[in-house]
């Protein structure tokens, strides 16, 4: 990890391998969610890979190879994975693979704002969405749009400690 610029990770630094959760409500409408975020040191030293995707552009699928995987979907056997990239000077960029939809999104935050962010969405399928530069009008995203505006009706009640409405504007700019 040299070079990797580890100012203020010791805040969120995992003290496990990993913290894994999957989960969906009891209530209303299905909202659905999983996370297993891996611990740094396993993710640049370990056996965590990301998936295989010849289908993607050559540019696309080169940096999917490149990927340092920092959190998964296991269980829900999506295959989606999001991963830390490492540029040539030493930044890093996260990145986001959806396996169903065969796409590969750079986006905007960086290590721990990911980490953040998950403990404020509880990993809900498809929020990373809200963080890539991506048109959620679109036939693909549809599904997952609606998810999230469930998503963001329902968690303000169930988590008030929490303020939504940053990821609501968000929504409404891909919207």
């Amino acid at each position: 990890m040299s070079g990797f610029p580890l100012d203020g990770v010791d805040r969120l630094f995992l003290g496990a391998d990993e913290i894994h959760a999957i989960w969906r409500s009891v209530e209303g409408p299905l909202i659905v969610g999983e996370f297993c975020l891996v611990h740094l040191h396993k993710s640049f030293t370990g056996d965590e890979f990301p998936p295989d995707d010849p289908t993607l552009p050559a540019s696309d699928y080169s940096k999917l190879g490149a990927l340092k995987v920092i959190d998964s979907e296991p269980h829900s056997g999506s295959g989606s994975v999001t991963g830390m990239y490492m540029t040539e000077s030493a930044q890093h960029e996260i990145w986001f693979y959806d396996a169903g939809l065969h796409r590969l999104e750079r986006l905007d935050l960086d290590y721990l704002a990911y980490l953040d962010a998950v403990l404020v969405t509880k990993g809900t399928c498809g929020w990373q969405y809200l963080f890539a530069d991506v048109d959620l009008n679109t036939t693909e995203l549809h599904t997952t749009a609606a998810d999230l505006n469930v998503m963001l009706e329902k968690f303000p009640e169930q988590f008030p400690e929490y303020d939504y409405e940053p990821l609501r504007q968000r929504l409404e700019a891909r919207l």
